[in-house]
Order: structure tokens, then C-alpha cells, then sequence
């Protein structure tokens, strides 16, 4: 079947009803391999790291794990905001999925494994500048380290996985902005957006400031979340085909593993990621219990140094990981069932969020023309 005969990205999406299962499982795959790559870094160490982004054969196996997780999300978000009735019902949305288990994730490391773990006594710990610094990570403002923990380990961060979580911030203030210009839900608009990045790509990729052999840029990511919102903006016309499926991943994998060809991908990695995630296969029936990818992404990399810290195991990467894992899935299912799931039940106030910033919005317009009106009078 040709491509122009295939069908469309927007049909193989209304005929799994709007809930595709191949998503389900991208969600649970990424976030298993953030921690298998976690578990390479936390075991052996930044030097090693550095080899192998430093090397396109190393550099392959992993480098593809956060721009297709953010082309991802790109394509999921665009759906929610197309059904939102509003931004700030949108944004709230967001945050509620984001902020409360991030913020339940710094506190048990700060308050249970810090202490627990810390070289230094209980006062010293508690009173280090460190320590405080440490709940700013539930605003988004990053900080990696708690004062004695982990400090033996070939990495002293407890939770290296946090870096991600600006830029995502940065992806939905974007969509807000692009709402606010009246962009971000026009196919035309968006399509020279796209274009744009496009451009910037083939700049970076041919400019001499591009080259690096560490890892990619977080505005990838970005460029991954805003070309993930055209896919799903132009779902109708866009073929959902084998064989550029197929090429696509392959052109994905060679961009991403030459550090010059890096900021070319978005475009092959976000129709890779829409073509699998719409093949829709049979879903399992743990799939259907939770989303449980979030709780591994954030619980991964705590529990890992964890074992490291506690010495009771050989120090390389596959021990780690077949010790870690299920206590990290373990954890993640508690965070679904004690704490995501339960503040998700809170989106049934969008609506009414929406209605109350428009009316106060209005009110303040009603306002500010009865003052101009009293002044002219």
C-alpha cells in the first residue's frame, strides 16, 4: 500500500476510540529504560557516561529515550488541550498531574531517605543550607544533591532524573503562549512553527557550536513536545504507513547518535513515536490498572542509589537493576494508587476553575470601564 493510500494518523486514532494501547506501553517502556540507562550511570559512574555519548555505538542504545518521551507527551497534551475549554483549565490539568507526586517523591527523599542514608548527624543534616535548598525541586527549581547522602557513590545526586523537569515546564508555558496567539490548535499556524524548527535544526546541525559529545540540548525536548502538537493538529492528513514508520525510526537513530545530526530528529522521531504508539496492540490487563510509567520515571533513581549506597550487592549495572526494579515498580504502583490517581480526580473542576477566571477577568474589565467612565464623566 502506497503512503498516499494509507490511512490516516487521525483515522488509526478514532478507530482505537481515542485511547490507543500502544501508548500505554511506550509510557512503561521509556520509563523502564530511564532507569536500565540510570542504572549504567549510578553503577559506573560519570566518566563512563561520558563515553558513551562520546560514542555513536553506545550513544544510539539510549540517546533516543527522551525526545520520543517528549514527542510523546507532545502528542498527548495537544489532545488534552484540544479538549480543554480553556488554558488555565488546561494548565491545571498539568499541574495536578505533574506537581503533587513530584512533591511527594522530595519530601520521602528529603525526610525518610536522606536521614536514613546521611553521613552527617541528625542537627548537621537538617540545618545544612543543602537540605532546604532541596525542596525547591517542588517548584521545578532543580537541586540534585542532600547534604551526606550519597556521597560514596560514583554519583552523589539523589535524583539525577529531575533535570528533564524544567523543560517541561518550558513545553506547556509554550503551548500557553502559542494558545494565547491563537497558534497552538491552527494546522497552518503550527505548520510554520514547525518549519521554523526545522530551519533552526539544519543551522545547529551545520554550525561549528553544535558539535558535542555530551547529551543533547533540553531544547531538543522542547522541539520534540511542539512538533508532537503538529502531528496531532494535522492527525487528518498525515498517513500512518510502514514504510515511513520504518524509515522514519531509522533516520531517528542516525541523527540521534552523530551529536551534528542531533537537532534534525524531532521531525523522524515524532512520527516514529505517533506510528507506534497508534498500532494499538491487545492491552494487558495491568496496563489497564494505572499509568504507572511517572511513579518509575521518578522513583527510579533514588531507589538505585539506594542499593548502591547499602553495599549488600556487587556494583555493576545488571545487579542493580534486577534489585531495584521491583521495588521501583512497587513504589510507583503506591504513588498511582495512594497519590496520582487520587489528586487526577480533581480534573472534574477544570470546567469550574475555567468559569472562574473568565467571570473574575470580566469583572475586572466591567471595573476597569466603570472607572474610565467615572473619569470621563
Amino acid at each position: 500500500m502506497g503512503w498516499y493510500r494509507s490511512v490516516t494518523l487521525g483515522e488509526k486514532l478514532a478507530k482505537s476510540l481515542g485511547r490507543p494501547s500502544g501508548f500505554d506501553y511506550m509510557r512503561i517502556v521509556l520509563a523502564t529504560c530511564v532507569v536500565c540507562w540510570h542504572t549504567i550511570v549510578i553503577t559506573y559512574g560519570t566518566d563512563f557516561q561520558n563515553l558513551v555519548w562520546a560514542t555513536p555505538e553506545y550513544r544510539v542504545l539510549i540517546a533516543w529515550i527522551l525526545p520520543v518521551f517528549f514527542a510523546l507527551s507532545g502528542l498527548l497534551v495537544a489532545g488534552s488541550l484540544e479538549r480543554a475549554t480553556g488554558i488555565v483549565g488546561f494548565l491545571y490539568l498539568r499541574m495536578i498531574r505533574i506537581f503533587p507526586a513530584l512533591i511527594v517523591e522530595i519530601l520521602l527523599s528529603a525526610l525518610i531517605l536522606g536521614p536514613l542514608l546521611t553521613k552527617f548527624d541528625s542537627t548537621t543534616y537538617f540545618s545544612s543550607p543543602m537540605f532546604w535548598a532541596y525542596f525547591l525541586n517542588c517548584l521545578g527549581d532543580i537541586h540534585f544533591a542532600l547534604p551526606g547522602v550519597f556521597t560514596d557513590n560514583p554519583t552523589d545526586k539523589v535524583n539525577g532524573q529531575l533535570w528533564t523537569v524544567p523543560y517541561e515546564l518550558y513545553c506547556y508555558v509554550a503551548l500557553a503562549v502559542l494558545v494565547i496567539l491563537r497558534l497552538a490548535k491552527r494546522q497552518w499556524q503550527s505548520g510554520v512553527l514547525v518549519a521554523g524548527l526545522v530551519v533552526f535544526g539544519i543551522y545547529k546541525s551545520v554550525s561549528l557550536d553544535s558539535i558535542t559529545t555530551g547529551p543533547f540540548s533540553g531544547r531538543l525536548l522542547v522541539a520534540c513536545f511542539l512538533v508532537g502538537n503538529f502531528f496531532y493538529l494535522n492527525r487528518s492528513w498525515i498517513p500512518h504507513n510502514r514504510m515511513l514508520g520504518a524509515g522514519s525510526i531509522a533516520v531517528a537513530l542516525v541523527c540521534v547518535s552523530y551529536p551534528r545530526l542531533t537537532f534534525l530528529s524531532p521531525l523522524p522521531i515524532v512520527y516514529a513515536t505517533a506510528f507506534l504508539g497508534l498500532l494499538n496492540p491487545r492491552k494487558l490487563r495491568v496496563l489497564s490498572t494505572g499509568d504507572y510509567s511517572y511513579g518509575i520515571f521518578l522513583y527510579g533513581f533514588p531507589i538505585q542509589q539506594a542499593v548502591v549506597a547499602s553495599g549488600l550487592f556487587p556494583r555493576n549495572g545488571f545487579a542493580n537493576l534486577i534489585v531495584a526494579y521491583p521495588f521501583i515498580v512497587m513504589v510507583a504502583v503506591c504513588s498511582w494508587h495512594l497519590c496520582e490517581k487520587r489528586v487526577l480526580g480533581l480534573k472534574k473542576f477544570r470546567n469550574a476553575i475555567d468559569s472562574m477566571f473568565c467571570l473574575g477577568a470580566a469583572v475586572r474589565v466591567a471595573r476597569s470601564f466603570a472607572l474610565l467612565g467615572k473619569r470621563t464623566g
